[in-house]
């Protein structure tokens, strides 16, 4: 609930156009229909800000914390998982509890450990830059709520995320390690001269140029070959651990929190520990699978590099646009394309059945 009434609505008109502003796909109801059918608005939130909620409620809650470690081992036998994880300063401490829930990352060492035969993450082939601007520069720019704009191997994209600020990306195509040294105020330069020399137009230059220094990112987009379990004994992975999501549909920490969700519901219901990872198992991988597979051939579009790919993207999407939604008609022509993410229904919350005996304690 936090998250969401924090998060920004994603209400009003938003669209992906050529760097010039030429609409190809203006999505202005989808999530206005999606509310009135009785399904929740889509939100955007940037990660920061999810991260913060989360750590504020396991402060509330009495769940500590540890920073600054990771996970080098982790074992289990038939009662128990033991995770060993070594802080900065290479001090090793042991961690022991009924199950293990495993959120490490893309990069997960649990799942190196009991998924072994599970590729490395790949890279596609393309970066991403991020960062937020004022709530104040957007509003004085008058730009849509959310938007993409492409042009050839690179975009740039922005959203409304609800804390009085703007979410920006810029994606480029490039080596893997190019500027990966590169300070925070280097990674801003590289912003504004990419927004200016791809001849953006010149509301995304002043985006650029308002990006805070402080909230400035730069990571390489890699790809994780969707898994066909996600537990294992007594450990489950979630998250990028179990199904890394590429930014293209912005589902990293929404698939997160609703795999949180799922998995707490499935444990309440089930008998023992086992039956209630196969039913959280049954319940998610596909659409868990699915959802990361679109991320990825998104990016391939999105990011297309020469001449034909980018008339064929551009005019797909121009197609798509013009057939999804009558023009000053407030209705949807076909079904909704964002439908099988929205209209998504979770399990019923509390869940009306008796606590589960999987679970120790109360």
């Amino acid at each position: 609930e936090k998250v969401f009434d924090t998060a920004g609505p994603l209400d009003d008109d938003g669209a992906f156009k050529t760097i010039d502003e030429k609409a190809l796909f203006a999505s202005k109801l989808s999530t206005k229909i999606e509310s009135r059918r009785g399904n929740p608005e889509g939100r955007s939130i940037v990660r920061g800000n999810l991260q913060q909620i989360l750590y504020n409620r396991c402060v509330e809650v009495g769940i500590k914390v540890h920073f600054g470690m990771k996970v080098v081992d982790v074992e289990q036998d038939a009662d128990r998982v033991t995770v060993t994880a070594e802080a900065y300063d290479r001090e090793k401490r042991s961690f022991t509890a009924d199950f293990l829930v495993a959120s490490d990352g893309i990069w997960s060492r649990v799942r190196q450990v009991f998924f072994p035969d599970v590729p490395a993450p790949v890279y596609q082939g393309y970066q991403m830059i991020i960062s937020r601007a004022p709530t104040d520069k957007f509003d004085q720019m008058e730009m849509d709520c959310w938007g993409e704009l492409w042009g050839k191997a690179h975009r740039f994209g922005f959203f409304r995320c609800g804390d009085g600020g703007t979410g920006i990306y810029y994606a480029r195509t490039c080596e893997e390690d190019l500027d990966k040294d590169k300070t925070q105020k280097e990674l801003k330069q590289i912003l504004i001269d990419a927004a200016t020399e791809n001849r953006y137009d010149e509301k995304v230059v002043k985006l650029a140029k308002a990006a805070e220094i402080s909230r400035l990112y730069r990571f390489p987009i890699r790809h994780l070959q969707p898994l066909s379990h996600h537990a294992c004994g007594r450990v489950v992975l979630l998250g990028d651990a179990a199904n890394a999501m590429q930014p293209n549909l912005g589902q990293g920490g929404g698939m997160a929190l609703e795999s949180a969700s799922i998995l707490s519901q499935c444990l309440l219901i089930g008998e023992t520990l086992s039956k209630g990872l196969e039913k959280y198992e049954t319940r998610h991988i596909g659409r868990t699978s699915i959802v990361a597979n679109e991320s990825k051939t998104n990016g391939d579009l999105f990011q297309a590099s020469n001449a034909f790919t980018v008339l064929l993207r551009n005019s797909l999407f121009s197609y798509l646009g013009k057939q999804t939604y009558k023009e000053g008609v407030d209705e949807l022509e076909i079904p909704d394309p964002f439908a099988y993410l929205f209209s998504y229904r979770l399990l019923s919350w509390p869940h009306p059945g008796k606590r589960s005996s999987c679970l120790p304690g109360d």
